[in-house]
């Protein structure tokens, strides 16, 4: 993960020097642009486990996605938890993987929701509309982890 703290830093200092009213906004904000780092680095090593799976080791295709997401799965959610959020509380570990768990599977729900909606019923290009639907959901689950589940106060009642 210090690849990953080094990275945002480098980041925040080239656009801090360029840019420092955004800068200045986004600093109060970093937990949501750490999200985003964290959420992209957690894609590619989806597709990088995706491409050893399946390209390489020749598994069928859905045993090979499902193993890519299980893994990409524990790493989104330790750098969620650990870097993204701060959260260091351990005893609260396996509570909060089972919410993390159950907002994932909320939030693959509404993906098919919402890309039903856009696109059947409203006629939205199905690329576009997954733009649309994973900004939503981003945001969506930001807040959750953020106010929910990482949330460092709230893990003192999971210890009671």
């Amino acid at each position: 993960m210090s690849f990953l703290h080094d990275f945002y830093f480098k980041l925040h200092r080239f656009f801090s020097a360029r840019f420092p009213r955004l800068a200045g906004v986004c600093g109060r904000q970093n937990s949501l642009i750490k999200y985003a780092l964290a959420g992209s680095v957690t894609t590619v090593f989806d597709l990088i486990f995706l491409f050893i799976f399946h390209g390489l080791l020749k598994m069928e295709i859905v045993g090979a996605t499902t193993l890519a997401f299980i893994i990409s799965f524990l790493i989104g959610f330790m750098l969620h938890k650990f870097w993204t959020f701060r959260n260091h509380d351990r005893a609260a570990t396996t509570n909060q993987l089972f919410l993390y768990f159950l907002n994932i599977i909320f939030v693959l729900y509404l993906n098919g929701v919402f890309m039903h909606l856009l696109v059947v019923r409203f006629f939205i290009w199905y690329l576009a509309a997954q733009i649309v639907v994973n900004i939503i959901i981003g945001l969506w689950s930001w807040l959750i982890y953020k106010f929910l589940i990482f949330r460092n106060d709230l893990n003192e009642v999971y210890r009671h």
